[in-house]
Parts: structure tokens; sequence; C-alpha cells
């Protein structure tokens, strides 16, 4: 059986500063040119859905891959996702527009256009009966003549071409009319189209704000390297009123390109806010939230064709996929805040509660915990920007009234003799032995002692009369014993 290559998919995080899943499928292929090389293909499809005369896309579920060429004669011809490359973007319209007869029972013939960036094209559309009319021959006429097709048009079985010698023609690929290929899009780009709705009117569709951008990570190099996917494909469905985006790059690989390529990274970032592939760009954001990404097999062209999904990850597969993207420089941002955070962390150290009853009880496991400490880490040991309550003192006083919150009434039980007494043998024995026979938990001790602390700053007498009870049973118990520990060096409680 042949090694399938493992998709790590990282959330985007939105100008807001949540982390946000796109649903997509990615695919690969493989294909030979002057080297051996590799097809990396990501698809999403977004809604427009909506009132009014400007629409906003929404990504939704990813419709199915397709996986092979646009036939002549289809109502619904739709383009080759796995075709090794394309020089442009195809724009093109599948599905069908409402065409209803005036008052009068005269059915006129539609004028359609589409516009994007520097590509525009216009046809008309006629019927001789009224209702849904296909996008596609015999019922459009370009209106500058020639082939008026705006659906895929027919492109060679890349399997077909046994190699793509240097010079080779990659338009072969495009399956837009030509009118409506553009050589790049844009995040957030405007789609104007005339004519396509039931009442003809104005349309205008912003594409998502975010693109893909994919890394191609080898087995035997230390750095992942960008696989420069571009949108290169756009299917306009008026049907269903959805736009599916097809981003597709390639690279060069080996003679066996299972055994060379580990994984396949993909993130989402604007076009503004990618910043290329070094330390400080966009990649190092992409790689940083890998950790909370999605894992999964990608699809091949004879899952598509067999009508069968990738296999799925079995759950030790999952679990080391996951670990393996904590080697990165730059810590995954926070989800949750300070005051959350320390929220959570005051009932840990509580320990009322199992650790993993606690962790559940906030939404997550230990990975994701963890996740969360590491960020935390990062930012409590950044430099202070200015004046204000920098993020370690904001930190340490949520922490605090956290800790105060979960006090219960038998934290005063303690008299000073007790005080004096626990505070000796932490300084003495192993903590965790002391806190078991005095019934207690680190967080119940930090308040108890902070209480004390604050007593014994306002009371002198108090203050004396402690400080005699340290001094008498730091005498009795002696120096500090070194904990008793087992073979393999852990202390015995």
């Amino acid at each position: 059986m042949n090694r399938r290559i493992l998709v790590a998919c990282a959330p985007w995080r939105t100008p807001g500063g949540a982390l946000v899943h796109v649903p997509c499928r990615v695919g690969i292929s493989f294909w030979q040119a002057a080297k051996p090389m590799l097809t990396v293909v990501v698809k999403a499809t977004a809604s427009y859905a909506g009132d009014g005369p400007r629409r906003t896309c929404t990504f939704v579920e990813p419709r199915p891959f397709t996986a092979r060429a646009a036939v002549d004669g289809e109502s619904r011809p739709l383009p080759d996702d796995f075709v090794p490359l394309k020089p442009d973007c195809d724009v093109l319209l599948a599905g069908s527009v409402e065409l209803l007869p005036r008052p009068s029972g005269e059915l006129l013939p539609r004028h359609v256009s589409i516009r994007l960036a520097e590509a525009a094209h216009s046809f008309t559309l006629s019927s001789s009966a009224p209702g849904r009319v296909p996008l596609a021959p015999p019922y459009i006429v370009s209106t500058a003549g020639g082939d008026a097709r705006v659906g895929a048009r027919p492109t060679p079985e890349h399997l077909d071409v046994l190699e793509h010698e240097e010079g080779f023609d990659w338009s072969i690929y495009q399956s837009a009319h030509p009118a409506l290929r553009i050589e790049r899009v844009p995040t957030g780009s405007t789609l104007v189209c005339e004519g396509l709705t039931e009442e003809g009117e104005r349309l205008e569709i912003q594409l998502p704000e975010v693109g893909a951008r994919a890394l191609c990570d080898w087995a035997r190099e230390d750095v992942p390297s960008d696989a420069q996917v571009e949108l290169d494909t756009i299917v306009i469905d008026t049907d269903h009123q959805l736009v599916d985006l097809v981003w597709r790059g390639v690279a060069f690989t080996t003679t066996k390109p299972r055994q060379d390529v580990d994984r396949v990274i993909v993130g989402w970032t604007s076009d503004e806010g990618f910043r290329g592939d070094g330390e400080r760009g966009s990649f190092s954001e992409i790689l940083a939230e890998l950790p909370r990404g999605r894992f999964e097999y990608a699809w091949e062209i004879e899952d598509v064709r067999g009508g069968t999904e990738p296999p799925s990850l079995a759950p030790e597969d999952h679990e080391m996929a996951r670990y393996e993207t904590l080697d990165q420089i730059r810590a995954p941002s926070a989800t949750v805040s300070l005051e959350r955070h320390a929220q959570i962390a005051a009932e840990l150290v509580e320990e009322r509660d199992p650790r993993e009853k606690v962790l559940t009880r906030h939404g997550f496991d230990e990975f994701g915990w963890n996740l969360e400490e590491r960020a935390l880490a990062e930012r409590l040991a950044s430099v202070p920007m200015g004046p204000g309550e920098s993020a370690q003192e904001e930190y340490a006083r949520h922490f605090l009234a956290a800790q105060e919150a979960l006090a219960r009434p038998e934290d005063d039980r303690f008299r000073s003799e007790d005080y004096a007494r626990i505070t000796v043998a932490l300084e003495v024995d192993d903590p965790k032995k002391v806190f078991r026979e005095e019934g207690l938990t680190l967080g119940a001790w930090m308040r108890i002692d902070r209480k004390w602390q604050a007593r014994l700053a306002t009371d002198a007498e108090l203050e004396a009369k402690v400080a005699a009870l340290l001094a008498a049973e730091r005498e009795r118990r002696g120096e500090r014993q070194a904990p008793e520990v087992d073979e393999d060096g852990r202390i015995v409680a």
C-alpha cells in the first residue's frame, strides 16, 4: 500500500483575534516535467447567498473535487481540479438563470456580463420557453462573437502527457473563456455580475478576504518550502449561490515523492498580511498556530474517481501529527484572556477536582492547555510597551483575585502555631508530603500564607509571637532533609 501524504491545516487568526478553521479539501498529484513534480491543490467553497446588490462571501463546507475534464455538451461543465498547473486564473460560470416573461407574455433575451479585475465578458442568454435556462450553449451567444461557452472547456488528461518539456504550453490546462482568464486575483476582490439574478440587476460579490498558503515539509530537509499556491480557478454557481475557489502550487520532488514529502502544511492569510517565508513572516504565524490545526490525508485522483474518501488517521497517528507541530520557535497565540487563564490556573492549583475534570469543564484537554501555557509564557516575557499595567501585573492581579474567590471558611482555622509548623515543614520536607498530611493544597496554602503575611505586617505583637514560634520549630526540626528517591531518581511520596 502506498504511503499517504499527511495534510496539516492551520486555523486562520481573524483581525478580531479569533481562530477559525477554514473548511477546505487538500489534494496532491504527481507528474513529470524536467524533474518529478508535485502539485498541491486546495479547494474551498464560499456562499454569497443573501439580499441586496452587494454580497460578501462566507466560507462553507467545500464541495467535492472534480478529477476529470469537462465534456462538450454538458449542461454544467466543471473544470478538472487536478491539472498540474495553470498560468492564469480561470473564472467560470455554472448553473442557470431564471428567465421570466413580460406581462405581455413576450420572453426577451437577457444580457449578462461578468467582470473581475481586468477580465470582462458579456453574452446574451435566450430561450424559447420561460424558466431556468442553463448557462451553456445553445442558450448563450457571445456579444463579441466566437465561442460563447462560460463553463469549463475540455482540457487534456494530464496523465497522458508523459513529460512536460521546456517550452511546454501550460495554457492548455486553462478551461475558461479567454476573456475570463486573469493573471492574478488579489484576496478580497469583487466580482461584478449583471443579469445573473432573477430580476437581472447588478450584483457585486466580494471574494473571501483570505487565501490559501501551502508549504511542503520535506522528510530530509529541516526547513519546509513554499509551494507558492495561487488562486487559479473560480467557479460561480448561480443555482446554489456558491463560489468554488481552487488554489494550486507546484514543487520539485524526487522519484519517490511519497517518501520525500513528510507533510503538506496549509494556512490562510490575506495578501496584505502575507509577508513571505522569513522567520517573522506569515509562514511563521501559520506554523505557530499549527498545533491547533486539522490533520488528515490528502485527496488523490484515485480517491475522487473511485468515489472514496482518503483513509482516516489512526488515533495514534493523529496524536503524533499534533505533537510534531510543537517544535516551532514562535508560540501559538492565546485563545483565552489573561483573566480567564488566571481563573483556570487557580482552579488547577486548588486541586479540588481532578486536573482532567477542570480542563474539560473549561473546554481544554492537556494538549490544548499546554498551548495556552506556552502562549502565556511568551506574553508574560514580553517587554512592556509604554506606561500602564504590564501583562505580568495584570495576570498577577487576576490570579490573586481568582484564588481569593475560591476561599473556604476552613482557611481561617489555622492558629499561629499551625502557621509556624507548616511554614517550617515546607522548608525541610517535601511540599507534597506536607500538604497531604495537613489536608491542604498549594492553592489553599498560597491564600493562607498571604493572609498571614498581611496580618503580620500590621500587628507587631503577633509578628513577634510568630517569629518566636518559627525559631523554636526550626530548632526542633533541624536541617532540611534530602528527599528519599527511588532508583529512577523520583521523589518517593
